[in-house]
């Protein structure tokens, strides 16, 4: 058994001294005994809020590897991007300039709308993953 889980596992306030819930046993990873809401009493419950975790981590790598691709390439030479940075992108957007999408001319994310009609695409698309 590994020392970050079971009984003996770190506490989330490490050496002070606190009463852990007893339903976090230790079980599952990343359980440090902290849930003061106590949103994981219910077992069923628990279980899908650590299968819901499980799907934010795996869309959080996909997503780094969609900010690091275009750079990189961009770096290489391989590919050139009109802004290859993930995050000017998105100011570029709240600005109100319009960015080729894929370096394509004439081919634009969301026109002249801006952001509103990215975060509305956003939500429709998550809707049936998440």
């Amino acid at each position: 058994m590994s020392f970050w889980y079971g009984e003996g596992r770190p506490g989330w306030l490490g050496p002070i001294s606190y009463e852990y819930p007893s339903y976090l046993t230790g079980e599952l990873p990343g359980d440090y005994g902290f849930d003061i809401a106590g949103l994981g009493k219910d077992p069923d419950t628990l279980q899908k809020y650590f299968n819901f975790e499980i799907l934010h981590a795996r869309w959080a790598m996909l997503a780094s590897i969609g900010a690091l691709i275009p750079e990189i390439l961009d770096l290489l030479g391989a590919v050139h991007f009109v802004e290859p940075v993930w995050w000017r992108v998105g100011y570029s957007k709240l600005k109100g300039d319009t960015l080729d999408y894929l370096g394509i001319q004439g081919l634009h994310l969301a026109g002249s709308q801006g952001v509103l009609v990215i975060a509305i695409c956003q939500a429709l698309l998550m809707v049936k993953p998440e």
